[in-house]
C-alpha cells in the first residue's frame, strides 16, 4: 500500500514539473496564446512524458533493468536483445529479505511472561483522555 502511494506521489510530482517546465516554453513562444486548447496540449504531454519516465525506469530489485526489459527481453525503445537473468535476481530479493528479517529480529526483545505477572493491555477504542496502553 505505501509502495504504491510512493509511486503515485513521484508521479505527480513528475507532472507538476513537467507542467511547469511546458507552460514556461509556452510562454515564451509568441505563436502559444494561453487557450483551452493550449492547456489540455499542455498537461497531454506532461502525463506521456512522465508516463514514458515511468515505464523507462530502472529498478534495483531488477539489477537496474526496466520492467520492460525483463518481460519482453528485449530494451524498449531500441530493437536490442537484453539477456536477463532472473534466478540471480530471485537470489539477490531473497538476500534483502533475509537481511531484512534479520534486523528485525534483532530489534525484538525477548521477555519471559510469569503467572501472575502484569501485561500490557492495548486498548483499540479510546476516548481522548483514555491511555492506549494500560496494565492489566
Amino acid at each position: 500500500m505505501h509502495q504504491r502511494q510512493a509511486r503515485i506521489q513521484l508521479l505527480m510530482l513528475s507532472v507538476n514539473g513537467c507542467i511547469r517546465l511546458l507552460a514556461t516554453f509556452y510562454e515564451q513562444d509568441a505563436n502559444m496564446a494561453p487557450n483551452i486548447q493550449t492547456s489540455n496540449q499542455a498537461i497531454d504531454d506532461a502525463l506521456a512524458a512522465c508516463n514514458h519516465a515511468m515505464r523507462r525506469a530502472v529498478s534495483q530489485s531488477l539489477k537496474n533493468n526496466t520492467p520492460g526489459k525483463v518481460v519482453v527481453a528485449c530494451d524498449m525503445l531500441l530493437n536490442i536483445p537484453v539477456i536477463v537473468d532472473l534466478l540471480s535476481m530471485q537470489e539477490k530479493r531473497q538476500l534483502m529479505v533475509n537481511e531484512n528479517l534479520q534486523q528485525q529480529n534483532a530489534k525484538q526483545k525477548e521477555f519471559d511472561y510469569n503467572v501472575g505477572g502484569e501485561v500490557l493491555i492495548k486498548n483499540f477504542n479510546p476516548s481522548k483522555l483514555d491511555p492506549k496502553l494500560g496494565l492489566g
